[in-house]
């Protein structure tokens, strides 16, 4: 009997209804380990062979960073406005966890993203992005000047507002308003995006699958350095970020009724009848 994990956002309750019909639902067709509604909970504890998340794209985000090493496949249930991580709407959820159980699902490897950051010649931090790490003003007002290595060698000096770094899924996050490409999701690469740039030239960049970046804030000024839409450490000219696609992924259970550019389709309004000849 398979073993699923339930998540819900506590604080969509749409997210803690759909969560406690799924458990009704699967009682006697799997093993229910909880609904886990906690933000603090170690999601890394369950031993589960699935996980289904209830709630938008910030509440995936918030699970794939709090199941650690494990990362069992993850369904998500969209309830949020975008859905780009987010495969099931709920008038499917039960039909999609039948064929779940019946062995009929897909599953899409994601690349995360390794960072680390230096002070001088010591390490102070490392982890994993599942969309970006950003490197940005917080006066808006005054340009910053960033200077980007790859593999060691020099690339180019950003002048502006930041910089993104950013997976082939946050692709669609953060980069994509900021006009950088979109990614096919299961590609294994790093996005580079300036945010604002001074210079015209500097565009964005799609990076090799085994490339490091290394970005340095060139003096004087003190910028803010992001992960996922979280704060995660003041950043000044005698540090340095050091980011590449990871060796780990996290797994995404695929809607077999949606196709990998339907999400996109139907997001960004690509819609319409087909041209013809």
């Amino acid at each position: 009997m398979k073993k699923i994990l339930l998540v819900a956002n506590a604080r969509k309750e749409q997210a803690l209804v759909l969560a406690r019909e799924a458990e009704l639902w699967l009682h006697g067709k799997a093993e229910v380990l909880g609904i886990e509604s906690d933000i603090d909970a170690d999601l890394a504890t369950y031993d589960a062979d699935f996980v289904v998340v209830f709630g938008g794209d910030g509440t995936v985000l918030h699970v794939i960073h709090r199941l650690g090493l494990k990362q069992p496949p993850i369904l998500t249930v969209n309830l949020g406005r975008m859905g780009y991580l987010a495969e099931v709407n709920p008038k499917e959820l039960k039909s999609t966890l039948e064929k779940i159980l019946e062995g009929k699902y897909q599953i899409s490897e994601r690349t995360l993203l390794y960072g680390q950051v230096f002070h001088g010649e010591k390490r102070i931090w490392d982890g994993h992005a599942v969309n970006e790490f950003v490197l940005a003003s917080d006066n808006r007002s005054r340009l910053i000047e960033i200077e980007a290595e790859v593999d060691g060698r020099l690339l180019t000096r950003f002048s502006g507002d930041g910089i993104i770094l950013a997976s082939p899924t946050g692709s669609t996050a953060y980069a994509l308003s900021a006009g950088g490409p979109i990614v096919n999701p299961v590609l294994k690469t790093t996005v580079m995006v300036p945010l604002c740039p001074h210079r015209l030239a500097n565009r964005p960049l799609v990076l090799g699958s085994e490339e490091t970046v290394t970005l340095r804030l060139l003096p004087p000024g003190k910028v803010q350095l992001t992960m996922d839409g979280r704060d995660l450490l003041p950043f000044g000219h005698d540090y340095r970020l050091l980011v590449r696609p990871a060796d780990r992924v996290y797994r995404l259970l695929l809607n077999e009724n949606m196709g990998r550019y339907d999400i996109l389709r139907d997001k960004l309004g690509w819609g319409g009848e087909p041209c013809r000849q």
